[in-house]
């Protein structure tokens, strides 16, 4: 059984292959980054230490996880999405969301 793991950018650091992250957008300073895309940890750190309000984090969207599902189902038997507390960010319910609209292509657990 092939089996492909997805998360948001709370997982961090070496991942195995199998690990997709989906990644949150960030506004610094009124410009958007992709964590861990274009933006390090290492560079996070200093663009906040150089601003005076918290920076905003958006979480992926319903269509985000749904393309990297479409994606990942293509080869896959079986998806397992991993994500932060619902009761802390919304990525849980977006990842839910898009699940179910590919329901019956391959098994998804969020």
């Amino acid at each position: 059984m092939k089996v492909q793991i997805v998360s948001d950018s709370c997982a961090h650091g070496q991942l195995p292959a199998n690990v997709t992250v989906v990644p949150n957008t960030i506004i610094v300073q009124g410009k958007s980054y992709q964590e861990g895309v274009d933006l390090s940890a290492e560079d996070a750190l200093r663009l906040f230490s150089h601003q005076t309000y918290a920076p905003l984090i958006h979480v992926p969207t319903q269509d985000d996880y749904l393309a990297v599902y479409e994606r990942l189902a293509r080869d896959a038997d079986a998806i397992i999405s991993i994500h932060a507390s619902r009761e802390i960010l919304p990525s849980w319910q977006n990842a839910r969301a898009a699940a179910q609209q590919i329901m019956g292509h391959c098994q998804i657990e969020v």
